[in-house]
């Protein structure tokens, strides 16, 4: 593994490119991330002095992509080493890591391709006094939020909507947000949503649904092509029935 200090080698560009629908996360932050934050690097994993897999580090988070031939045992000891809140990529490469300090999970990369847009939403951009009352709604849900410090996910709210085109929609009730979604990741041609999230004594009305097509609807409207990572299967049913396919499989892990 070598540490990346230039960001204009070809074959590293072409690498990203290649697997940017396996991994939208890492294409985006590559491209639009690496290059200007201080919170951010990434490796490269040469094989016989080939380039076989790649790794960009983005606060206390990993994402990997590569092929599957991979060293398994060097990637399993940085991760370990190294003590990551999560790591997340294509399935083939995840199940390669090796590691009983974490737990996996397997998901769905899903994109949107209904042409039944609902845009009406009482949904409102976040505005910069929103972003810790945000985090502390998606830390409130372990599933959602369990490997986040909520003080640092705020941060990352606030730098992503400022620094990085990224936007944050809000529901409030009584000055109270009660439910987010967002995009954690654009560029331009497709924007990564996440976020998702209502207050517990919220659920079942249908906000989430509404927020989220309030955001692709923004998405669409821009060229962008609307992208999420699922895990849940019940989640995974609501984003079909609103028009969103599988894309490809994706897996992570949460440190225990």
């Amino acid at each position: 593994m070598i540490l990346v200090v230039n960001k204009k080698e070809d074959e590293l560009n072409d690498f990203v490119f290649k697997f940017r629908f396996l991994n939208p996360y890492f294409y985006i932050d590559y491209n639009y991330i690496f290059e200007n934050h201080d919170n951010c690097s990434v490796w490269k994993v040469l094989e016989n002095n080939n380039l076989v897999g790649m790794i960009l580090r983005y606060y206390n988070s990993l994402q990997i992509i590569g092929n599957t031939n991979i060293d398994s045992n060097e990637i399993s000891f940085f991760v370990d080493e190294n003590n990551y809140s999560m790591i997340s990529g294509p399935s083939e490469i995840i199940d390669l890591i090796k590691s009983n300090n974490y737990k996996k999970s397997i998901g769905s990369i899903m994109k949107y391709e209904s042409s039944n847009i609902i845009s009406n939403s009482d949904f409102i951009l976040a505005d910069e006094n929103d972003y810790f009352e945000i985090s502390k709604l998606i830390c409130s849900d372990p599933n959602i939020g369990g490997h986040y410090d909520c003080e640092d996910l705020a941060i990352q709210l606030k730098n992503r909507a400022l620094f990085d085109n990224c936007r944050n929609l809000v529901l409030k009730i009584d000055g109270k947000i009660i439910s987010h979604c967002a995009t954690y990741a654009e560029c331009n041609y497709f924007a990564v949503i996440g976020g998702v999230i209502t207050d517990m004594s919220f659920r079942g009305k249908g906000y989430a649904k509404s927020g989220i097509l309030k955001l692709v609807n923004q998405l669409i409207i821009e060229n962008k092509e609307p992208l999420l990572y699922v895990y849940d299967i019940d989640v995974r049913r609501m984003y079909e029935s609103m028009g969103f396919v599988e894309l490809t499989s994706c897996s992570k892990l949460e440190k225990r």
